[in-house]
């Protein structure tokens, strides 16, 4: 039965290529939908290596990029005073913060190529703030301070990508092109589990922490700067007006606060619209060659209304002629898919998407295969019914 439909394809494939079309096109668009949709599924469940409940950021602008000594010194007053106020368990300043869209990428020399890696700049109290899990070496402190090596945290992603078959803690790795002052490079003194500043809608990346070095001998107060609170859902909302007193009567400069679980929500608020666009779109493209695809059959079912009004005459019965129509279907579709994977194979056999990993693409196929097939039997239901519904009298009176 199989031999004959594919036969009956093969000798009317002039007529279907329109047909073949609209099936690979939703094969092509279900591919795309099923292997995104379970690449952010896995990226969710995935941890962030941090964490950001009951911490507060303090946004702070100054306007302008020079800075002065009287500036270090209303700093650290500002944290002195922060970190006695009643209700914060701890204080550290951080840039860039996790869920913000700054970013800063140094670049620096490994294994001879320069590579520019993703980094955060933090004060020791940082790690307490936002639990850090340390899994080898140590976290810096301020003893571990030095002007040419800074002391640095990396996440594994960073020594799986740049250090696979070594220990990468104690390396010390120079910065490209002309270091400023006094500073050669980096040294790592600390491995992370995970660290995703970006949030779980991003895959992680190979990430560093340096020291936030906030004295005059070693840095500057920059324009912009975050400092993390480490506060009690229960006191925030008692001391708000208190800390935003305290910081506008201790500095001129520009500020905001927000929470990190705001912010991480702000930012699922931006995916999910995006991702509900993108399901709209492909929801649109699906039902346009679904109607299509169902205004082709009917077409070429009245097309052969003779042809099946013969093979009733000769004996078939309705449900020989709802199967044989369903059936070329199916052959139709698997000849059509056939050529559409042939071609959409070709992105991770070339690593068109390093990302996403064989385990989900072999996934999405799957899915992919699966939802088309049940789309093109939907949508020949009613067309092969009607086919198996005319009588030869009718296809006698067409001829």
């Amino acid at each position: 039965m199989i031999t004959h439909w594919w036969k009956l394809i093969w000798n009317r494939k002039q007529e279907h290529w329109l047909v073949r079309i609209e099936i690979g096109f939703v094969f092509v668009i279900l591919v795309a939908v099923a292997v995104t949709t379970i690449h952010f599924i896995q990226l969710v469940r995935q941890p962030l290596g941090f964490d950001s409940h009951n911490v507060w950021g303090v946004h702070f602008d100054r306007q302008i990029r020079e800075s002065s000594a009287a500036e270090y010194e209303t700093f650290h007053a500002l944290i002195a005073e922060l970190q006695q106020m009643e209700g914060i368990a701890e204080v550290a300043v951080m840039y860039p913060v996790p869920f913000s869209g700054s970013s800063s990428r140094p670049e620096l020399i490994i294994h001879g190529v320069s590579q520019r890696v993703p980094r955060s700049v933090m004060t020791p109290e940082g790690v307490e703030v936002l639990d850090l899990e340390i899994v080898a070496g140590k976290a810096f402190t301020e003893a571990d301070f030095d002007p040419v090596w800074q002391p640095t945290l990396i996440n594994r992603a960073f020594q799986e990508k740049y250090f696979p078959q070594s220990n990468p803690i104690g390396m010390q790795l120079k910065y490209a092109g002309t270091p400023s002052g006094l500073v050669q490079g980096v040294k790592i003194v600390g491995m992370m589990e995970h660290f995703r500043k970006s949030g779980e809608f991003f895959e992680e990346t190979p990430f560093m922490i340096m020291p936030y070095y906030f004295s005059p001998e070693f840095g500057r107060v920059p324009r912009y700067f975050y400092l993390l609170l480490k506060v009690p859902s229960a006191n925030f909302a008692q001391m708000e007006n208190g800390l935003i007193q305290t910081i506008q009567q201790r500095t001129p400069w520009k500020f905001r606060v927000e929470s990190l679980d705001a912010m991480q929500q702000a930012d699922q608020k931006r995916f999910k619209a995006i991702a509900i666009m993108a399901v709209i779109v492909a929801a649109f493209l699906i039902l346009m060659a679904i109607v299509g695809l169902i205004g082709v059959l009917w077409l070429d079912i009245t097309k052969r209304t003779a042809e099946i009004g013969i093979r009733r005459a000769l004996g078939a019965t309705p449900k020989n002629i709802y199967t044989q129509m369903l059936g070329e279907l199916w052959v139709l579709t698997l000849f059509s898919v056939g050529i559409a994977f042939g071609l959409v194979v070709q992105l991770p056999i070339f690593g068109a998407m390093p990302e996403v990993d064989t385990t989900t693409w072999i996934s999405g196929f799957a899915i992919a295969w699966g939802a088309i097939f049940g789309l093109v039997t939907l949508c020949g239901l009613y067309p092969s019914w009607m086919a198996s519904q005319i009588p030869p009298v009718v296809a006698l009176h067409h001829e």
